[in-house]
């Protein structure tokens, strides 16, 4: 790793979901982040063996601890092609330079991570790091603020810490959410049919 970069500079965007042939991966996770890069871009893959349902690496970024506890050291690749298709599905080719493994599918599960500061800064959705803790508002009331993600296969799910302490989900989709052009808020249309 470069010593000039901090680990915290990394972010999770994508998760490696299983191997197709010829270095194809299908991606999980907002894998369509990886669509503000310019290709082919430098990507680094990190296998989280402490708790594969964490977004933390997505939330906060990695560690140092992170980096030193790890069993699978943190491996560079080239991001060299995307495709993207319905219902925010993404597959990845990877230039992995040289990698001895002998099946792909030992990538299951990795991390693909990025530098925080090549993300787009148009990138028309926000990132996780820049939801978590984003107050949210229905019609023009503060309700609570988002505390965690998590993806289904349909789409994301919001879990809000309402303002008397529970946790609600809310569909992660344009009919349900609404964010503000600056990532300062959203809104959520009909909390209430969510809400106990």
């Amino acid at each position: 790793m470069n010593p000039a970069i901090s680990c915290p500079d990394f972010l999770g965007v994508a998760r490696i979901q299983k191997a197709l042939p010829n270095r194809v991966f299908s991606l999980t996770f907002r894998g369509d982040a990886l669509q503000s890069l310019e290709l082919p871009s430098r990507v680094w893959m990190y296998k989280d063996e402490s708790n594969k349902e964490s977004l933390d690496i997505a939330y906060q970024g990695l560690s140092k601890d992170d980096i030193q506890n790890a069993n699978t050291p943190l491996q560079v690749a080239e991001l060299i092609h995307l495709w993207a298709f319905q219902k925010g599905k993404v597959r990845a080719k990877l230039n992995l330079h040289g990698s001895s493994v002998e099946s792909d599918d030992f990538f299951r599960g990795f991390w693909l991570c990025i530098l925080s500061s090549d993300l787009a800064l148009d990138f028309e959705a926000p990132f996780y790091s820049q939801m978590k803790g984003m107050p949210v508002t229905c019609r023009e009331e503060k309700v609570g603020k988002v505390i965690d993600y998590f993806e289904t296969d349909a789409h994301g799910i919001l879990i809000i810490l309402t303002l008397s302490g529970d946790e609600v989900m809310i569909p992660f989709t344009e009919a349900h959410v609404n964010i503000q052009p600056d990532f300062s808020s959203m809104e959520v249309y009909q909390f209430s049919d969510f809400s106990a």
